[in-house]
C-alpha cells in the first residue's frame, strides 16, 4: 500500500522534476545528477560537509519510502548524489 508523500518529500520532487523538464538530469548519465549540496541549496538550505545527512532529513528519506510503496512509480531519489571530487 502507498504511503503519502510529506511537505519535505513533495519540496523534493519538485527539485528533481524541475531538472529533468530542463533536461538537466539524463538518463543513464550519472554526471548531470544532483548533488547533494545542490538539492540543498535548492530547497533554501545551506549546504555542509554532512550534506547528505541533512538532505535525508530534508526529504530524501520521505521521498525514497514513497517510491518504494507506490508501486509503478520510479525511484528517483537516486538522481540526488554525493559529489565526486574531479580527478
Amino acid at each position: 500500500m502507498a504511503t503519502s508523500l510529506g511537505p519535505r518529500g513533495r519540496a523534493l520532487l519538485r527539485v528533481i522534476v524541475e531538472e529533468i523538464r530542463k533536461r538537466r538530469v539524463l538518463k543513464g548519465d550519472s554526471t548531470t545528477f544532483i548533488p547533494y549540496s545542490e538539492a540543498l541549496a535548492r530547497l533554501g538550505m545551506k549546504p555542509n560537509p554532512f550534506a547528505g545527512r541533512r538532505l535525508q532529513q530534508a526529504g530524501l528519506n520521505e521521498l525514497n519510502e514513497w517510491t518504494i510503496s507506490s508501486p509503478g512509480i520510479p525511484k528517483i531519489a537516486g538522481l540526488i548524489v554525493r559529489a565526486c571530487p574531479m580527478s
